[in-house]
């Protein structure tokens, strides 16, 4: 969180010397708060941090299997998947990914993850809190086709089939 921290401080700074310093109209407070705004995005995924991951198995929890950290240019699974974070949909909570080279199951094609708002009611494991989230899109070539595809995850169901007929998994700390 330093690091981005950081990178944000020193970018907000450059932004302002451009924009007193180098044009000649002016910005309207809009302008600057827009432009502050859309830095902040793309530089953040409300789920980052260090999670461990479990899952849900036909209504019950199935236990926890692996640990996750996620930023807002990744989210790897231990031992398990490695992504790179292409585009966040924070608003509509969803992430456009491509899997590593090395993937063991869809090596460089790109996906979509659909996940929760992060909570404390009914949080498995007794957590504090937690979020779901759904890989539903995976296996395309093209960033292109990862976003067309018209596969919907279904919230309401986390811990049936909401997730392509499975239940959700979901990620406490």
């Amino acid at each position: 969180m330093r690091k981005f921290r950081t990178k944000a401080i020193i970018l907000l700074f450059a932004l302002s010397l451009i924009n007193t310093a180098c044009f000649e109209t002016e910005k309207s407070e809009s302008d600057n708060s827009a432009i502050i705004a859309a830095l902040i995005q793309a530089n953040y995924i409300e789920v980052g941090g260090s999670w461990q991951i479990g899952y849900y198995s036909g209504g019950s929890d199935g236990g926890v299997f692996g640990t996750a950290a996620i930023t807002a240019q990744s989210w790897i699974e231990q031992g398990m998947q490695k992504l790179t974070i292409v585009e966040i949909d924070n608003a509509n909570r969803k992430l456009y990914y491509q899997a590593s080279a090395d993937d063991s199951s869809n090596p460089s094609k790109y996906g979509r993850i659909d996940w929760t708002a992060i909570h404390s009611n009914s949080c498995p494991s007794s957590a504090s809190r937690c979020f779901e989230y759904c890989q539903i899109v995976y296996g395309k070539n093209t960033l292109a086709e990862a976003k067309s595809d018209p596969a919907t995850s279904n919230p309401s169901a986390i811990k049936t089939n909401g997730c392509n007929g499975f239940g959700y998994n979901y990620m406490i700390p």
